[in-house]
């Protein structure tokens, strides 16, 4: 009988909790979990997804794929979502600027 030995690496990346990232940002915005992972398409909900999954994006490096995988989108919608928070934040977009004062300082 042989033995093989398989070695597993796991980076930060793969050990994302996006429930517990994605609960911390619905108590810091008040906008509840379940509108921000359903498809409620109110302009606050949609900035405030999108701004969850910029976060996502640039606080953790997960891909795109990975973050639409939790969130039962495809990578292009995120890819899109990640776009419109990046120019709402160079136009001062006022919704998104206040949503980004709630949680600039999120440790992810």
């Amino acid at each position: 009988m042989r033995t093989i030995t398989i070695t597993i690496t796991i980076t930060a990346a793969q050990m994302i909790d996006f429930s517990a990232i994605a609960s911390d940002f619905s108590n810091r915005t008040g906008i509840a979990v379940e509108d921000i992972l359903g498809s409620n398409r109110e302009m606050e909900v949609v900035a405030a997804r999108h701004l969850l999954w910029h976060l996502l994006r640039d606080k953790t490096g997960a891909t795109y794929s990975r973050i639409g995988r939790h969130f039962g989108r495809k990578h292009p919608a995120i890819i899109h979502g990640v776009k419109s928070v990046r120019s709402k934040l160079e136009i001062d977009d006022k919704i998104m600027g206040v949503l980004w004062e709630l949680v600039e300082d999120m440790e992810v």
